[in-house]
């Protein structure tokens, strides 16, 4: 059959087109095939209610079958083709543009896990030089109280055998630094 694809013409567009070598989804060279369109359920339930509302109202009239009644049809199916299709490609568009959305999304995810990752490993990264740095200031205190304790014990005179260099038995002076005369023994 002329126009018809292998997919059974379910989508406007896929498909190859058949007879005379045609874009995918045409019935033949420039040619452009409706069929997805027509049998899609919104054009076919507006067009069938706006029929019938017209029908309805002729035959209440009992102008049925009128030129007028036919020039209303005609109309109304026009009009609705025209609004219908609008609606139509519409659908179509944003359907291509959900593969792109979930790219998105898939892209701010894998974003976001990385900044969590690398956040983590920077706070573990903090904890661990916090404790080395706290565990360094604990070593100058005791380093610095024991020091504080020898000076105290040597200038206090009970240490003259240990530190009896200058006269009056202190190797330091008031402010706990080292006499350096009296280290010298002068």
């Amino acid at each position: 059959m002329y126009g018809a694809n292998a997919a059974g013409d379910s989508f406007a567009g896929g498909g190859g087109g058949g007879g005379g070598g045609g874009a995918p989804g045409t019935a033949g060279p420039g040619t452009p095939n409706y069929n997805a369109f027509y049998n899609s359920p919104g054009y076919q339930f507006s067009l069938s209610q706006g029929q019938n509302a017209i029908n309805r109202q002729a035959s209440a009239n009992g102008s049925l079958y009128s030129s007028n009644t036919l020039g209303a049809l005609g109309a109304y199916t026009a009009g609705a083709a025209g609004t219908q299709y609008n609606n139509y490609v519409q659908q179509l568009m944003g359907l291509a543009g959900l593969g792109g959305s979930a790219v998105a999304g898939t892209n701010a995810a894998a974003q976001n896990a990385g900044n969590n990752i690398s956040s983590a490993q920077l706070s573990a990264g903090n904890a661990n030089a916090s404790g080395v740095l706290g565990s360094a200031g604990a070593w100058t205190g005791a380093i610095q109280q024991g020091g504080n304790l020898l000076g105290n014990y040597l200038n206090s005179g009970s240490g003259a055998g240990v530190g009896a260099a200058a006269p009056g038995g202190a190797l330091f002076d008031n402010g706990g630094y080292i006499d350096q005369y009296a280290a010298m023994g002068a």
